[in-house]
């Protein structure tokens, strides 16, 4: 078997004979020339059938193949609520027409992460923190990564005690290069615990210290853009204990010197976006960014706020194209379905790692 970054050249080769045979969607910026470039795409709270149709996740999945030689995307992370126990089926119902919709991003060879958000937990388990419906192999466990490049690990594998299921994967890691730059991809569960925020310190300090950290949770950055002071209520003390925005901070985030970017969604109505530069113990700056289109739709050229389902409702991804050369990240809103940048992202560019 070819080792995973051969493999995952071998299936970006495949999409390119693919876009060379069949039309492909409009991309929204001029396709990239440098090796030195690439873009993250994100997306996030879609709660599919309540908000997101399985019709326009399957369009925005199938606009990222079909962009992703021209864009050079190198990974695609959805920050949780990806299904909803308030949608027209059960919760697992919802999250297997997700899982249907997000495959062929998967089977094109595309790195792609999903988190676990709070509307993606229970379905009839006892424990709050019960995610079987996620972590089922027709869902979102081990199976949707078996072939993904760049897999690493899940806090679930070698955990040895608490809700950490077989097979689960509401924690988990990808390694990748980028541009010739190493990156780790760290997705992490709603409102961490102590345990597993012990996990990934020692994943991003012992495992990984010289790699470019980014990572992915639901709720972190709040509207405000402020640092969310709330947990999930897990006992105060010991390693079921969750942690806020606040206490990932201080107690953690702080202390990663190759930390870059940390990315959430979870809060609604507006504002839709916010961004916080903080500054680690080392002097590293992190970028935080929040965003959510959840309760958004799009309608002859304007956003629109609806609860109850409306034109391409939840459907804006987030684009994020760092150049290495020049070290600039550009920040988009775009909405596949529209071929449009539904408002300016704020901020719409930032230095990827400012100078000291």
């Amino acid at each position: 078997m070819l080792p995973r970054r051969q493999r995952h050249a071998s299936r970006i080769a495949v999409v390119l004979l693919v876009a060379a045979l069949v039309p492909a969607a409009a991309a929204p910026a001029e396709a990239s020339t440098s090796a030195r470039e690439v873009t993250l795409v994100l997306m996030t709270d879609t709660h599919l059938d309540m908000k997101c149709s399985a019709e326009d996740l399957a369009h925005m999945t199938r606009w990222i193949v079909e962009n992703a030689a021209a864009l050079n995307i190198g990974y695609v992370g959805h920050l949780g609520d990806v299904g909803d126990q308030r949608g027209s089926g059960t919760l697992l119902e919802m999250l297997q027409q997700a899982r249907a919709a997000l495959q062929p991003v998967a089977d094109a060879g595309i790195p792609i992460s999903i988190a676990v958000g709070n509307h993606d937990y229970r379905d009839g388990g006892e424990h709050p923190r019960s995610a079987e419906a996620f972590n089922r192999p027709d869902t979102f466990g081990e199976a949707f990564y078996s072939t993904s490049p760049g897999f690493g690990s899940t806090f679930e594998q070698e955990a040895d005690f608490g809700i950490a299921h077989p097979g689960g994967t509401a924690n988990h890691y990808f390694t990748l290069e980028l541009g010739g730059e190493e990156f780790l991809f760290l997705t992490l569960e709603y409102y961490p615990r102590d345990a597993v925020m012990e996990w990934a310190d020692a994943v991003v300090r012992e495992r990984y210290p010289s790699h470019h950290v980014v990572v992915s949770t639901h709720a972190y950055l709040t509207r405000q853009g402020e640092l969310t002071t709330s947990n999930y209520g897990e006992p105060e003390t010991g390693p079921e204990y969750s942690n806020s925005g606040q206490d990932m901070w201080q107690r953690y985030l702080q202390h990663w010197e190759n930390l870059r970017f940390v990315f959430n969604g979870h809060f609604i109505d507006e504002p839709r976006q916010q961004y916080l530069e903080q500054t680690g113990v080392h002097g590293n700056t992190v970028h935080s960014h929040f965003f959510n289109y959840q309760n958004w739709a799009y309608r002859d050229g304007q956003l629109y706020n609806t609860r109850s389902g409306g034109q391409y409702q939840a459907s804006v991804l987030r684009l994020f194209t760092i150049q290495f050369d020049d070290n600039t990240v550009r920040i988009r809103n775009f909405l596949p379905q529209a071929n449009v940048d539904v408002e300016p992202a704020t901020p719409e560019e930032h230095p990827f790692i400012p100078a000291p």
